[in-house]
């Protein structure tokens, strides 16, 4: 199979070249992988468009916009926020928008995993989380859809609000997991929790109340943080003004472009410091490079399928 077989924004063949780039190798696999989470990105796009939801990139790939006008060189993954209104209207809207191989993949539209964030994935390429080998969890290559949260910062209310959050996500993550895959003090957990509190409360009354907690200051700031943050530090660091997805620049990216907030110079100091310093080398590729498996070229169903029969 073809990438270009099912990828809609084709680039220039050339694009595929190996190349260096900052002193490191960029691989052709490499280069299809960013060809499928680029055209995941024309895709949401598309939508966002379409309905009028404002959005920018962030994290990693607001970096490599600024700094390398397209992917940082030993990045693999593609980020985007939406505040929480526009990304609940932009769930709602895409329930008709995205046709196989693409899928949108949510809180709701696959329980199997929980996550706060959405992924919009590619069904016929692999992007294999190892915490994530079911070929019933949707495992294409992905671009992650953060929502943003109002955050007040360090006071007593966002530590409870905290506090509840990581409570109610444990136990939506609970409800459907795979118990083969645990550890054994997270095995015990989860059975705990599906015969005590997901025995009675459905797994959308249970996503409902972990909205609710988590959104429950957007009225109250415009500083608003990832709302799938795993401690409060990484609020500190990954926020973001309201204004922002609003007073937006375009900037490069490859062979597209993309929305930037127009302060991002501030954003980017808050979340790496000085971020125009390159890593050293031997630094990169420490987490994706370890926890997920990328294959452009066959869908995930299928790489599951040789994996489990070479075992």
């Amino acid at each position: 199979m073809h990438i270009f077989d099912h990828i809609t924004l084709k680039p220039d063949i050339s694009f595929f070249d190996e190349e260096e780039r900052s002193g490191y190798l960029v691989t052709v696999q490499r280069k299809k992988i960013w060809a499928v989470e680029i055209d995941l990105l024309a895709e949401f796009d598309r939508v966002c468009k379409k309905y009028d939801i404002h959005y920018c990139v962030f994290a990693g790939t607001l970096l490599g916009a600024v700094r390398h006008q397209g992917f940082i060189p030993w990045d693999d993954d593609l980020d985007v926020c939406l505040p929480r209104d526009e990304f609940e209207r932009f769930l709602k809207v895409s329930k008709n928008e995205f046709k196989p191989p693409y899928f949108l993949q949510s809180a709701l539209s696959d329980k199997k995993y929980f996550c706060a964030y959405a992924r919009l994935r590619n069904s016929e390429t692999t992007g294999l989380l190892s915490w994530t080998p079911s070929p019933e969890y949707n495992s294409g290559i992905f671009m992650d859809i953060y929502c943003m949260d109002g955050y007040l910062g360090r006071c007593f209310k966002s530590k409870m609000q905290f506090f509840q959050k990581k409570a109610i996500r444990m136990c939506l993550n609970a409800y459907y997991a795979d118990l083969s895959q645990c550890s054994f003090k997270k095995k015990i957990l989860y059975l705990l929790l599906k015969n005590t509190i997901c025995s009675w409360a459905s797994y959308e009354k249970l996503y409902k109340a972990f909205v609710n907690t988590v959104s429950r200051y957007n009225q109250q700031t415009k500083r608003y943080a990832d709302s799938s943050a795993n401690t409060m530090r990484e609020m500190d660091l990954y926020s973001i003004s309201t204004d922002d997805f609003t007073n937006t620049a375009t900037a490069k990216f490859e062979y597209c472009s993309v929305p930037i907030p127009k302060n991002y110079k501030q954003i980017l100091r808050n979340m790496f410091g000085n971020y125009m310093e390159f890593p050293p080398l031997d630094k990169v590729d420490e987490w994706h490079g370890n926890v997920i498996t990328f294959d452009p070229d066959i869908p995930y169903k299928k790489y599951i399928e040789n994996k489990i029969a070479k075992k």
